[in-house]
């Protein structure tokens, strides 16, 4: 039943029951290799394979988690965190073995294994892979027996949750795998993997320690991406510019940029940002009855002005696909568009962390993310708790380390539903005066490296209070915190350094073909592909009421039969019954451009129209970066696969002709 139903093709969605595994579109490759390989497993038989180590992490590793667990025991993963084993890949790498089990117990009670390897193969299994073949093999051999005896004594523990078992070679986590699938006790859940490899003793602990005291990011704010102009060589403007064309203060608010200060300062002061946004929603007219000829003059230069390329070459910026419709004129950008905020979030770390704070409202660009504060939640406090390196071990024990740079890059919805951070509701109001008091200091001076931070004063008296008001002592995991933090930055960064090394060496071709990809996409998307749903609406669209629909965490499937026209989670879980299947697509983009919440139009002809105005766009965008990638490579497999990645990278959906 196994081999046929994998042979059908059942784990690729085509029926709803047996072993049916619904794989996403954004999956790599890789991942169907694990499923065919299974058809030619018996029971006993083990499969070892080398992948990315994205599949721990991300959405679509989760069916690959159940399909283990339902048909596998995990003997072991292993993740090196002082070598890079394949140091020009592009990816961190990891081993996974797995041994096929049809009986439902014994899978249920075996410990799975996820090891990190402390030290580089070479001196693991030392000598010449020929003359000392004999030696490597028994080296090799005992290793192997220390892993799979590890964790014996933990035979009759019941509940299990995670035990680690340490020495210098390896860091072995125990988890029982009836455990692993129900959510382990201590762990953040089920669909992070990842965290049980790279996590430190001491996250743990937190999590038992103060397991009440913390929550998801999520609860406490909203997440979301900064504003989207449609022009920035309109809306972006400096203060020379405005200046120049005497525009009115009231249609100028300041702009935060990711790259417009370097200070390395928690604060962001709005006079020191170079860039002010034109915000006006009033009609020409209305501007000229009011004497405010300043705008009216810009708005008039701005009509004058072609784009220089692309699609819209030669047309001026008004006919522009993205401002043409806006009212009460194509230079009046949407509130939608203008969000303001004073907490904002970095999509990427190297090794210093902070986030940044304005203490006056500023519009984030949309290569920011911004927090908007859950009622009750004062911004500075966020902001404060945020900064703590309670939070930064937090997201440097979640965050997927697959770019392979030494950089730590977190996803919004990463951040938003998985990243543990302390629950200021349960805070009294004399911990918040005291976390605030104790975080002035660092307001006032540029924060420095990871492993020269830990050594400050100021940022251990604020760490401390942190502690103290979720319950731990600082005494005990303050010390312990800082030596997580650092071996974690420390490991990630090396491995970046030894890949970039090895990346010199490379062949020209391959940087060329680099080089070619990011020319395409910095010329067809400097800022990115626009944004499902709401860059899509149509004014009436994006002004009407809308009825908001919470989506599941688990992938959804849309279905479109003579008797059920909906969509739902594997597990039927999650169910919801749509009018049209517009509508269904419509909550299935949603979901995939990672929103929990869909904004449904209430109109039927909006949706309709909203989903037809993306799947042309996804269409059109496709067919745009095929022929750019050709036109440079003149090569057919090489345009598709470079027009592949970037669909991949920005997590668009593969939208039939």
């Amino acid at each position: 039943m196994f081999e046929k139903s994998i042979g059908r093709g059942q784990h690729k969605g085509s029926d709803h029951k047996a072993v049916q595994h619904r794989i996403s579109g954004f999956a790599d490759l890789y991942i169907h290799l694990f499923f065919h390989t299974a058809r030619f497993l018996k029971p006993g038989a083990r499969m070892g394979i080398i992948t990315s180590n994205a599949w721990l992490d991300v959405n679509y590793g989760h069916e690959i988690q159940k399909f283990f667990l339902k048909h596998f025991k995990i003997i072991a993963i292993f993740e090196s965190r002082c070598e890079p084993w394949f140091t020009e890949a592009s990816v961190n790498t990891i081993v996974t073995i797995v041994e096929r089990c049809d009986n439902g117990a014994e899978r249920d009670n075996h410990l799975a294994k996820f090891v990190k390897v402390k030290k580089p193969l070479g001196e693991l299994i030392p000598g010449d892979p020929v003359v000392d073949a004999v030696p490597r093999l028994r080296r090799l051999r005992d290793l192997s027996a220390c892993v799979e005896h590890t964790g014996r004594r933990y035979a009759k523990t019941h509940p299990l949750g995670i035990e680690t078992e340490e020495d210098e070679e390896t860091r072995i986590r125990l988890v029982r795998q009836s455990e692993l699938g129900a959510g382990v006790r201590g762990a953040l859940a089920v669909r992070k993997w990842g965290y049980l490899l790279r996590a430190p003793e001491v996250m743990l602990k937190l999590r038992v320690d103060a397991a009440a005291n913390f929550v998801v990011l999520g609860e406490l704010a909203d997440m979301k991406f900064g504003s989207k102009t449609g022009i920035n060589a309109f809306y972006y403007l400096t203060p020379e510019q405005a200046q120049q064309y005497g525009i009115e203060p009231e249609y100028l608010l300041k702009v935060m940029r990711a790259t417009d200060d370097a200070s390395h300062s928690i604060v962001v002061t709005s006079a020191a940002l170079p860039r002010n946004v034109f915000v006006c929603r009033r009609t020409k007219q209305e501007l000229q009855n009011l004497g405010h000829t300043g705008a009216v003059r810009y708005i008039e230069w701005g009509e004058q002005q072609k784009f220089t390329s692309g699609n819209l070459a030669g047309m001026t910026w008004p006919h522009g696909v993205e401002v043409k419709n806006r009212k009460p004129g194509w230079y009046a950008l949407p509130t939608y568009r203008g969000y303001s905020a004073r907490v904002f979030w970095q999509k990427a770390y190297h090794d210093i962390y902070l986030q940044r704070f304005s203490e006056v409202d500023l519009i984030p660009d949309q290569r920011l993310y911004f927090l908007d504060p859950s009622k009750g939640v004062e911004a500075e406090l966020l902001s404060a708790v945020l900064n703590s390196f309670v939070v930064a071990l937090a997201l440097e024990s979640i965050a997927p380390v697959t770019a392979g740079e030494g950089v730590c890059e977190v996803r919004l919805e990463d951040a938003r539903d998985s990243l543990l951070v302390p629950n200021l509701y349960k805070m009294t109001k004399a911990q918040r005066t005291t976390i605030l008091t104790a975080f002035q200091p660092l307001k006032k001076r540029s924060i420095m490296r990871v492993f020269d931070e830990v050594k400050q004063k100021d940022r251990q008296v604020f760490d401390s209070a942190v502690l103290k008001a979720i319950g731990l002592n600082p005494k005990k995991h303050l010390k312990p915190i800082y030596e997580g933090l650092c071996e974690l930055v420390r490991e990630r960064i090396e491995l970046g350094r030894l890949r970039g090394r090895a990346r010199k060496v490379k062949s020209r071709g391959t940087r060329a073909e680099k080089q070619v990809a990011d020319d395409v996409l910095d010329e067809l998307l400097p800022d990115g592909p626009k944004r499902f749903p709401s860059e899509f609406f149509s004014a009436i669209a994006a002004e009407g009421k809308k009825a908001f629909v919470e989506l599941p965490e688990d992938g959804l499937i849309f279905d479109h039969s003579p008797l059920f026209t909906g969509v739902h989670t594997k597990d039927n879980s999650y169910s919801r019954s749509v009018k049209t299947p517009a509508e269904g697509k419509f909550l299935l983009y949603a979901q995939q451009s990672g929103h929990r919440t869909a904004e449904l139009p209430e109109k039927v002809v909006e949706i309709n129209r909203t989903v037809a105005n993306y799947e042309s766009y996804v269409r059109e965008l496709r067919k745009q970066l095929y022929e750019a990638y050709y036109r440079r490579t003149l090569d057919t497999k090489t345009a598709a696969r470079l027009t592949q990645a970037a669909f991949e990278r920005f997590r668009l959906p593969n939208v039939e002709a």
